[in-house]
């Protein structure tokens, strides 16, 4: 969408996109639900006794933490994000979210579907007790 910022906008775009949403409702597969804060995340994180001991293996990783086996087209996009060996951590947030990752990316997966749907950065890059 255009924001308004831009030398030209398109009030006509924006409208339409506007009233597709309001009719259509939101995209097929978009999550809905609520986003924890970057700092509820890691706060989450940094407390877990969740351990994910295979790294982002679609079937073992997603029974570690209790979600629908994520598309592997999907979790590619945040496999990357981790060194092969890294030690990563899970947490199962109050809303319908789950969280993973380290002490530099958190991951945040759809509890019902077992999507990601956000990546947050923590600019901290605090050292965590392993």
């Amino acid at each position: 969408m255009i924001s308004g910022e831009e030398f030209l906008t398109n009030a006509g775009n924006n409208f339409a996109m506007r009233m597709l949403v309001r009719w259509g409702g939101p995209m097929k597969g978009s999550y809905v639900g609520p986003y924890p804060t970057r700092e509820e995340a890691f706060a989450a994180l940094r407390v877990s006794k969740g351990r994910i001991e295979d790294g982002f293996t679609t079937a073992e990783f997603a029974k570690q933490l209790g979600i629908p086996p994520p598309d592997e087209r999907r979790l590619i996009h945040v496999r990357w994000l981790f060194e092969p060996d890294a030690r990563l951590r899970h947490a199962t947030l109050p809303d319908r979210t789950v969280v993973a990752g380290n002490e530099k990316y958190a991951v945040i997966f759809a509890r019902t579907t077992g999507e990601p749907f956000a990546v947050y950065q923590n600019a901290a890059h605090e050292t965590w007790e392993k």
